[in-house]
């Protein structure tokens, strides 16, 4: 038996707007509403779907243990081919006084540090001192 989620599903599980009245703009809540982080994630982490394995890059460097807080502010919302997706604004990270090393992508985490998403980049890198990792295009889309 075949199952997934609707779109209202959808709009409930990335936005919790289940009382909207219809035909009103959609308002961030779900896992917008609960994300408070994006975190760098060190090569060594071994992330899976039940959230454990994540490490964070260490403190230095230009890089903040901790990474960058988010409100509901650095999101926004959009249908993608008919389903829902929520996206975050661009985030930067700028090395600063020495390289920071083994990036192997970047994680969502809510408020009290359990991640609700991540991104893995194809290979780890490093960033030289001065240089930029620029997060573009990061979105969650249930389908």
């Amino acid at each position: 038996m075949a199952n997934n989620l609707t779109n209202y599903g959808q709009e409930v599980a990335l936005f919790d707007d289940q009382n909207r009245p219809s035909g009103t703009v959609l308002n961030l809540g779900g896992v917008a509403q609960q994300a408070k982080k994006l975190k760098l994630m060190l090569n060594t982490a071994v992330p899976a779907k039940d959230g454990t394995g994540f490490t964070e890059v260490a403190n230095g460097n230009g890089y903040t243990t901790g990474g960058i807080a988010l409100t509901s502010t650095n999101f926004t919302l959009s249908l993608d081919g008919g389903n829902i997706k929520v996206v975050i604004d661009t985030q930067t990270w700028t090395a600063a006084g020495g390289a920071i090393l083994n990036i192997d992508g970047v994680f969502l985490t809510d408020g009290d540090d359990n991640v609700l998403a991540w991104w893995e980049r194809t290979t780890a890198t490093t960033l030289a001192d001065g240089d930029d990792l620029v997060a573009d295009g990061l979105y969650i889309k249930l389908s």
